[in-house]
């Protein structure tokens, strides 16, 4: 018979694959540098959202140190790939290259975001947790909105 912290931990594994699963098939394949630059924040999205989660459950009791710890991991190397994907869009016009320059600093805002909670996690940072859930919200909305502002460039 499984323990309930087992019972906990299985279940915000599970939470965490399908938010991924369901985050990172938001994006089609089409649509040209906006199109590319979509891509790059969603992943990044998907990487801030499934630290934010992990790090909730860790601060509610839900999760071992350790498995937040391998999620920022994972998500780190998402938001690293976010990161060399966007930098390395070929854009067609200035709009276009002012863009990619918003959304490569944005992702760029998220991978330190993680690396920041890693920190917390390893008990090399002053930030609270309180601190740095609210920054990964804010960051998840700046990436938001960056992906709407790509949905409606020409």
């Amino acid at each position: 018979m499984r323990s309930r912290h087992a019972t906990a931990l299985i279940r915000a594994c599970a939470v965490l694959l399908g938010a991924t699963m369901v985050l990172t098939g938001c994006v089609t394949t089409s649509g040209g540098p906006p199109g590319e630059l979509q891509r790059a924040l969603q992943r990044a999205d998907s990487a801030a959202f499934t630290v934010q989660v992990s790090f909730r459950q860790l601060q509610a009791g839900r999760t071992l140190p350790t498995t937040a710890e391998t999620t920022c991991e994972n998500m780190l190397e998402q938001a690293q790939t976010a990161q060399h994907d966007a930098s390395t869009v070929s854009v067609d016009n200035a709009a276009q290259h002012v863009l990619r320059a918003r959304v490569a600093q944005a992702i760029a805002a998220t991978a330190s975001l993680i690396v920041s909670v890693q920190d917390y996690l390893a008990h090399t940072s002053t930030a609270s947790a309180h601190r740095l859930l609210a920054q990964l919200g804010s960051n998840r909305r700046l990436l938001a909105a960056l992906h709407r502002r790509l949905g409606s460039s020409p």
